[in-house]
Formats: structure tokens, C-alpha cells, sequence
């Protein structure tokens, strides 16, 4: 029997990750010997970690999970998503400079220590400001003038993005394999309903897939007059929104335990 282990992010409640719950009764049905763990909630001892599952989710974003995660990597564990590719889409100047080199459509960026510099080089004062390591958001600051360009304050391993003005809802694209699934986000409501994902956005999808290694992950989209724009992307998302995820998302697990 085939032994899967979920490298969880801290929830208060089960209620906080029903289709993860789903996922793995499903995997037990078919056969698996799963079980869970939750850094943060854990004593791990670095010096006698040891490899004893087939496969590892690494589903949390923590340091201390990424940080156990890279100590199993060295040791030959199968990790989904792999461990390299996990850490090179947490790092947004890495990702960045990825996703451009593999013609993914992403905001012109700048990475500096000094503000004063992107005088020289944009003429753009709606910025965006991000942490080089950073998610849901966190430690994001807008610039909407010079004034604030002036006085605002990084620290180091911060990105300059150019802010990209949306036209449309934003679209949040969720990839399993080669299945992408589409959900249009309502920012005033929260409300997302299930669309359709054209060809154009579903090869862009699935071309950060392949810029960052993943095999489950997300990404932001903008539709700006230009077109779209891919202003974020993680890995194993929350897929909140998504009809009937939990079978296709279990397949594909199911489906890479096997093959190692």
C-alpha cells in the first residue's frame, strides 16, 4: 500500500479546507495509506528526518514546511509540487524573470533598494510594491503618485511592478495537469461564478505551468486593454469556486503516486 502524506497549512477548523477532506477520502477509498501533518503543530527533528512516504503534498506555504520539504528533497523524496518548483514561485523576482523569458504576458518589473532609481527607468507612477517572498497579498503596497514613490520605504528583496488596470473582473486560472479551470472573481461581492477559459488564456496557463515546474498551482489574471496579464501565480491553491474539483484533482494525484 502506497503511503501519501499532506504537508498541511494551519487551519482553526476543518471547514477550512473541505475539498483537501474530500481529496483524501477519496485516495483512502482507492487504496492509499494517507495521513497529515500541520508544521506548525509539530516537533520535527531536522538531524533524524527521513523519507517514509511514496509521496508528498506539500499543500502549506510556510517556511517550516518549504524548510522540511527541502531536507526530504535532498534525501530523494517525491514531493508534489516538487520542492525546486515550489520554491522558485514563492520567489517573485525569480518567477518573474521565468515567466518572462517563457513569453507569458507579466507586468514590466524592477527589483532595487533605492525608489529614487525607478525615476530613471519608468516614466509609470501606478506601482505595485511586492515582497520578494510573499502570498495572499501580504506586504503589498500601491504607489498611485511620485509624491508616495518619494517617501515610501522598501525592504530589501522587494519587486516594482507596473500596476495593470483592469478592464474586466479578474479572472483566477487554476491548472491541474493539463486541465485548466476558470473562475471570474467579483471584487465588490467576492462572488466567483465558473467560466469558460478560451484557448489564448488556457495556453498561457498552462505555459506558467511549464516556466515554473508545477503541476498544481494557480495564477491571477488581468484583462487590461493590451490583453491579458498574469500578475500572480502559487502553487496548489485553495481551487475556491471550482464545480466538482475534487474528482479531477484526486485523479491526478492518484495518478503521480503511481508512476514514481
Amino acid at each position: 500500500m502506497k503511503k501519501i502524506y499532506f504537508m498541511l497549512a494551519y487551519a482553526r477548523r476543518k471547514a477550512h479546507r473541505p475539498l483537501l477532506e474530500r481529496v483524501i477520502e477519496k485516495l483512502k477509498a482507492g487504496g492509499f495509506d494517507v495521513s497529515t501533518g500541520v508544521a506548525e503543530s509539530l516537533a520535527i527533528s531536522p538531524e533524524t528526518l527521513r523519507v517514509e512516504a511514496d509521496l508528498y503534498i506539500l499543500k502549506s506555504h510556510s517556511s517550516l514546511w518549504l524548510n522540511v520539504a527541502a531536507v526530504l528533497d535532498t534525501q530523494g523524496a517525491n514531493i508534489l509540487n516538487s520542492y525546486s518548483a515550489c520554491v522558485d514561485t514563492n520567489n517573485k523576482i525569480r518567477a518573474a524573470a521565468r515567466l518572462a523569458a517563457a513569453g507569458v504576458p507579466v507586468p514590466r518589473s524592477w527589483v532595487t533598494g533605492d525608489l529614487g532609481q525607478i525615476f530613471g527607468v519608468t516614466g509609470e507612477t501606478a506601482l505595485l510594491l511586492k515582497p520578494n517572498f510573499g502570498r495572499n497579498g501580504d506586504g503589498i503596497h500601491i504607489i498611485r503618485d511620485r509624491a508616495e514613490l518619494i517617501t515610501a520605504r522598501i525592504s530589501d528583496g522587494m519587486l516594482v511592478q507596473e500596476l495593470i488596470e483592469p478592464v474586466e473582473n479578474e479572472l483566477k486560472l487554476y491548472v491541474i495537469g493539463e486541465r485548466v479551470f476558470g473562475i471570474r472573481k467579483h471584487p465588490e461581492t467576492d462572488v466567483r461564478e465558473s467560466v469558460t477559459v478560451e484557448s489564448t488564456l488556457e495556453e498561457i496557463a498552462l505555459r506558467c505551468g511549464r516556466a515554473l515546474g508545477l503541476e498544481i498551482y494557480g495564477l491571477d489574471v488581468v484583462l487590461n486593454a493590451d490583453g491579458p496579464v498574469v500578475v500572480d501565480v502559487n502553487y496548489f491553491p485553495s481551487f475556491k469556486g471550482v464545480p466538482d474539483v475534487a474528482e479531477p484533482l484526486t485523479d491526478h494525484i492518484r495518478e503521480f503516486a503511481n508512476k514514481q
